[in-house]
């Protein structure tokens, strides 16, 4: 019986180093190992997004200006709610808390965990029109106040053009 596990194990080795399996646990654990890691980065991204803000604003008096202009809490989340966000805008400032907040004027809420990443990976370097986009592809669904979702989304196509790598000119040699 113990030579039969041996020569199983040494089998699956083979297929392993081959190639042929992906991992060394069941294949359920390997799925579930893969979506914590989308979690984790997701949950991270959604973190990070509070510091574009911070450091937008920072940087860029007309955009703290355009933050202190209204007050109002938004949750930011996948559909099946595995991981959210609530980020609290008051006096030009931003706090972020992952367990439950205040309850939110307006909801972003992702489709997926993966199209979640890549947009707000999009929204970080600067790509204009991101969040309208993923609206209309329907990767993002919003809920709550239209007039506080139309200033948010105005509010963060502003930082997506204040924080674009702007390309340097060529030298011209003459």
């Amino acid at each position: 019986m113990l030579e039969d596990f041996t020569k199983k194990q040494t089998v699956r080795a083979g297929r392993l180093r081959k190639g042929l399996l992906k991992t060394p646990v069941a294949g359920s654990a390997y799925k579930k190992a893969e979506g914590l890691g989308l979690k984790m980065g997701f949950a991270n991204l959604m973190y990070s997004y509070t510091w574009l803000f911070r450091m937008t604003a920072f940087r860029h008096d007309s955009f703290k200006e355009r933050l202190a202009e209204k007050e109002f809490t938004l949750l930011m989340k996948d559909k099946e709610g595995a991981s959210q966000r609530w980020f609290c805008f008051s006096g030009g400032k931003i706090r972020t808390m992952a367990q439950k907040g205040p309850e939110p004027d307006f909801s972003l809420i992702w489709k997926t965990i993966p199209a979640g990443c890549k947009i707000m990976a999009d929204m970080a370097m600067g790509k204009p029109k991101v969040l309208k986009n993923a609206i209309t592809d329907g990767n993002l669904l919003l809920a709550g106040d239209a007039a506080m979702v139309a200033w948010f989304l105005e509010t963060n196509n502003q930082m997506a053009r204040l924080n674009r790598k702007r390309a340097k000119p060529k030298s011209r040699m003459v």
